[in-house]
């Protein structure tokens, strides 16, 4: 498995590249799940399935970046429904960012803020609230989203389905409509 978070450097931009983001297709399935088992490990079947269900939702997208031909790193938006998985749940119910994974090949090279402004475009279609949940030790990704606006509203919360490798942290940010 990869490293689960981009290396914290937060001076190193690296330069940038010509990135296409679309919505998920069938044919980026199977580089999808690549991806995610290089990151997470896990079952490729799991993973398809996963991949599967975004391609037929109404209320959850998955958004691929695309250099050169290749897929570069995908990314997740929708509903969560935190109370149905944990009743008394201290998640809200809401319109989440819900996973980026970049390839380490293609890390600093802006594929993660292309693919948050699409899930942001996205989400601001339906909402005018976004939330997302992280890791504590995720500097990269709390840095990137808090460039978009996101600031931290709970720290050491508990997702019901994830297991964080340091405390959990919500963030919220207003999306213009």
């Amino acid at each position: 498995m990869a490293s689960l978070f981009a290396d914290y450097r937060p001076d190193d931009r690296g330069t940038r590249v010509p990135v296409v983001v679309r919505e998920l297709a069938e044919w980026d399935v199977e580089a999808c799940v690549a991806l995610a088992v290089q990151r997470d490990g896990g079952e490729q079947a799991a993973w398809r399935a996963s991949f599967e269900r975004s391609l037929h939702s109404a209320d959850r997208r998955t958004f691929v970046a695309v250099i050169d031909g290749g897929v570069a790193g995908y990314a997740t938006a929708g509903w969560f429904a935190s109370s149905a998985l944990s009743p008394g749940s201290t998640i809200p119910d809401g319109w989440f960012l819900l996973g980026l994974v970049v390839d380490p090949r293609c890390r600093r090279h802006g594929v993660g803020r292309e693919l948050t402004k699409a899930r942001l475009g996205w989400l601001g279609e339906r909402t005018d609230r976004a939330w997302y949940f992280v890791s504590s030790a995720n500097r990269a990704s709390i840095d990137l989203h808090t460039g978009f606006g996101f600031r931290l509203v709970a720290s050491d919360v508990e997702v019901p389905g994830v297991a964080f490798t340091a405390s959990g942290q919500l963030f919220c940010a207003d999306l213009p409509r």
